[in-house]
């Protein structure tokens, strides 16, 4: 009998135990909202730097030590942490310090009422209590990334806040990394150019430029030049290049003028881009 009241008190402290831990975790993903905004990073081309946010929310009256965030699920960059970004809370002493890994360079931009200290904790050491700072608590982040050598598509990344005991909340957003426009080589003729006349001007795309482009790949249909996009009047595709007449007066160019821009699309969807220098007289 004895032995079988031991193994009932027994269960019965490990069935507390349990419940107590269940509850101080769950209070802890309640008390802490993770937000995660990567608008910036949205429909950016391969090979531009941009920024996502990562916004650390404890509720009023809580005292909760985050310890770490993590990142998961980002591009893998040649140069940085693989897929998954992590750094420490303690990292950072004051606004406006950063820290660099990799292709990541994480800045502390915003801290209010932040305490980094237990509250009552329970006595069992899992970092939530009450009695916090009487307001809620925000630590919000910067990350700027160098997406240079990720492979455009579109990523669904999660932040994660923790505590020493692990994880305590998470948020999660979406972007899409699309391919950069592949930056062709043109010439403008004539190169001087009166606005105020009508007549043609003739830019060509030369093959090959960049290395193992081939101009025959282009959907003339989608070419585009000056700043009023003027649309391909005539096209000769050649062996070495490809040569495309426009109508002066449809391309926009205004006296002054120093620089013109063709963009279009291969068929597979691919974006081009060429700019060269021109002159504008008569004006």
């Amino acid at each position: 009998m004895k032995s079988q009241r031991t193994r009932n008190k027994s269960v019965s402290i490990l069935t507390t135990l349990s419940i107590v831990a269940m509850l101080i975790i769950s209070g802890s993903a309640q008390a802490v909202q993770v937000a995660i905004n990567t608008d910036d990073l949205n429909n950016r081309p391969v090979g531009e730097t941009g920024s996502f946010y990562v916004n650390i929310t404890i509720g009023d009256d809580e005292t909760i030590s985050i310890a770490s965030i993590s990142v998961e699920d980002l591009p893998v960059i040649p140069g940085s942490p693989g897929g998954t970004l992590v750094f420490n809370v303690s990292d950072f002493n004051s606004v406006g310090d950063y820290i660099v890994k990799g292709n990541y360079n994480i800045s502390l931009i915003d801290r209010r009422n932040w305490t980094g200290g237990y509250g009552y904790g329970y006595g069992y050491g899992y970092g939530y209590g009450y009695g916090g700072p009487g307001t809620h608590t925000e630590l919000k982040y910067k990350v700027t990334m160098d997406t240079t050598g990720a492979t455009p598509g579109t990523y669904t990344v999660t932040a994660k806040a923790s505590t020493d005991q692990g994880i305590i909340s998470q948020g999660e957003s979406s972007f899409t990394l699309i391919q950069s426009a592949i930056p062709v080589s043109i010439e403008i003729k004539p190169d001087r150019i009166n606005p105020k006349r009508k007549g043609t001007t003739k830019v060509t795309i030369f093959n090959n430029t960049p290395a193992g482009f081939d101009v025959s790949s282009i959907d003339i249909s989608s070419i585009r030049f000056g700043p009023d996009g003027a649309e391909v009047v005539k096209s000769d595709n050649k062996a070495d290049k490809l040569v495309l007449n426009f109508r002066t007066e449809d391309t926009g160019i205004q006296c002054g003028d120093t620089q013109v821009t063709i963009t279009g699309k291969t068929y597979d969807g691919q974006d081009i881009i060429g700019t060269n220098s021109i002159v504008t007289t008569g004006c």
